[in-house]
């Protein structure tokens, strides 16, 4: 790889392409989700220009690259004004093309993160707190039915997402007042019967 720039655009030379700086994020990347979403802002934006890429998939990277090959005859200097300084403003100016689409994307990598290791990994730290009484493997497949993604905070950093529970919702910490899984769920089935919160309500 080889760094060059232009009109103050920091690229990387990299197997015919030109990687501007800030629009890509790969495992081994900084910019992580960040430059994946300014690279399909700027894909989706600028969709008109043939040299103006999508390099998903090329060695782990996704986001948008420069062909080489299709650039105009007198090269970069060729390149709108407009494209430019979309480039320039992530750069030097604030490194969000799209804040829209980056929250969205932000969110969809925390639900893929979730369904992959977030909601086992926050199990296991919940069960560390559940009374030895309760059955572990019994209290983790109803931890794995009751807890959902919005139970948790969360923050994505680079590739990954980070979980936490702090606050337990009132179905998942009613587990430690009762001697068995069994109990627990039969008193959520309860809760949850029209018929019982009518008559509480009637109490």
């Amino acid at each position: 790889m080889t760094t060059v720039t232009h009109n103050e655009l920091i690229l990387t030379e990299w197997n015919g392409l030109l990687l501007p700086d800030g629009f890509q994020g790969g495992n081994y990347d900084t910019w992580g989700l960040v430059g994946k979403s300014n690279g399909t802002a700027l894909l989706e934006q600028f969709d008109d220009l043939p040299y103006l890429v999508d390099v998903s998939d090329r060695y782990g990277y996704e986001g948008a690259g420069i062909d080489t090959e299709e650039l105009p005859e007198d090269g970069l200097a060729g390149l709108p004004t407009e494209l430019l300084e979309a480039i320039w403003k992530v750069q030097n100016d604030y490194p969000l093309m799209d804040e829209e689409l980056h929250s969205e994307m932000e969110f969809n990598q925390a639900l893929e993160d979730w369904d992959t290791y977030g909601k086992t990994d926050v199990i296991k730290e919940i069960l560390t707190d559940i009374p030895l009484h309760i059955n572990q493997e019994e209290a983790e497949m109803f931890l794995d039915n009751e807890l959902e993604l919005h139970h948790c905070n969360w923050h994505c950093e680079g590739n990954l997402t980070h979980f936490t529970c702090e606050e337990l919702p009132e179905e998942i910490e009613i587990l430690e007042q009762f001697s068995s899984v069994e109990e627990a769920s039969n008193y959520l089935s309860n809760l949850r019967n029209p018929r019982y919160q009518w008559n509480t309500k009637q109490e």
